[in-house]
């Protein structure tokens, strides 16, 4: 299956859900909004995200300065 990630494309052999992908590409979920397929994901609804073909997801942080 393919999905859009920050931009690019990731290939996944099976199924998974948002957090397990998370885990994967090493994002810690405490410091990302999670825009998917174009709506604001709340934390809460993770675990019930299963990535399917043809998603759109966006890991965003924010940074802070002056």
């Amino acid at each position: 299956m393919r999905i859009s990630f920050n931009g690019g494309t990731a290939y996944l052999e099976q199924d998974i859900y948002l957090p397990q992908f998370l885990e994967q590409k090493k994002i810690n979920p405490e410091k990302v909004v999670i825009e998917y397929n174009g709506e604001i994901a709340p934390k809460t609804s993770w675990p019930e995200i299963k990535l399917q073909d043809g998603d759109i997801i966006y890991a965003l942080t924010f940074v802070g300065g002056g």
